[in-house]
C-alpha cells in the first residue's frame, strides 16, 4: 500500500505526535503470543496459531488469553483472567526480546520528527516496565519528550484520557495532535478526544472497517 498523501505533510499540519507501540512503532506479536501460548500449555490447553492470535497482540494482555482460552472452546472468567495476567506477563518478560522489532522505518520516522522539532510522545497501554525496556533495547529514549502507560494516565485506551492527558501535558491543542495507532482501541480512544488517527497496515489488524487515513509503513520515508 502506498503512503497515504496526508502522511507527507504531517510535520506541516501537527505539532504533537502520539505514537501507540504494539503493532505500530514495534512487532512484538511473535514474543506476545508466544508468553500466551507457555500460559496455554502451563494449564494443560493447546497452543493457539500466530496468525489467529496477531490481530489481537497490540490490544492486550487480557484480549490474547481471552482468545487463547476461546481457541480451546473455552471461556475464562473475569477472576480466572486477573489471575492469569501476571502469570502471562512473567512469561513475556523472559522472552521480551526474543523475537521483537522496530519496524523498518519506524526509527528513521521519529529522528525525522525530532528534527523538525515536534513532540513526541507514547501513549500505550503496555505496561510502563515493558515499554521503558523496550525503548531502552531500541536506543529511542533520545526520541520521546514523553511516555504515556496505564500508570501514568488516570484511565487507559480506549478511554479518551490517555490522549487527552499528554495533550493537556505539552499544551498543544487536540487540532495540532495525532495519533498512530493500529487496532480499535486506537480508532476509539481517538474519536473519543477528537483527534486526528493514522492507522498502521502492518499486518496486526483488519482495517478495512476504518474510513481513517491509513498508511502503509514507516519505510522510506523520513530518512
Amino acid at each position: 500500500m502506498n503512503l497515504s498523501p496526508l502522511y507527507h505533510n504531517l510535520p506541516e499540519k501537527y505539532e504533537l505526535f502520539l505514537f501507540d507501540l504494539d503493532g505500530t512503532l514495534i512487532d512484538s506479536a511473535p514474543d506476545l503470543v508466544g508468553a500466551l501460548n507457555e500460559v496455554l500449555i502451563s494449564h494443560g490447553l493447546g497452543a493457539a496459531p500466530y496468525e489467529k492470535m496477531k490481530p489481537h497482540a497490540g490490544i492486550g494482555s487480557r484480549s490474547l488469553l481471552q482468545h487463547g482460552y476461546a481457541h480451546n472452546s473455552l471461556s475464562i472468567s473475569s477472576e480466572k483472567l486477573e489471575a492469569s495476567v501476571p502469570e502471562f506477563l512473567a512469561a513475556y518478560e523472559k522472552r521480551i526480546f526474543s523475537a521483537t522489532s522496530a519496524f523498518p522505518g519506524a526509527t528513521d520516522y521519529l529522528r525525522f520528527l525530532k528534527k523538525c522539532g515536534k513532540k513526541i510522545a507514547l501513549t500505550t497501554n503496555k505496561p510502563e516496565k515493558f515499554t521503558d525496556m523496550i525503548i531502552e533495547h531500541l536506543g529511542w529514549k533520545e526520541y520521546f519528550d514523553g511516555v504515556f502507560c496505564p500508570e501514568n494516565v488516570s484511565k487507559r485506551k480506549p478511554e479518551p484520557e490517555h490522549l487527552l492527558e499528554p495533550i493537556v501535558h505539552f499544551n498543544i491543542a487536540k487540532e495540532k495532535t495525532v495519533l498512530f495507532g493500529d487496532s480499535v482501541t486506537d480508532f476509539n480512544a481517538a474519536k473519543a478526544a477528537k483527534v486526528d488517527l493514522m492507522m498502521a497496515d502492518l499486518g496486526y489488524s483488519d482495517l478495512a472497517p476504518f474510513k481513517h487515513a491509513i498508511i502503509g509503513s514507516f519505510e522510506g520515508y523520513g530518512r
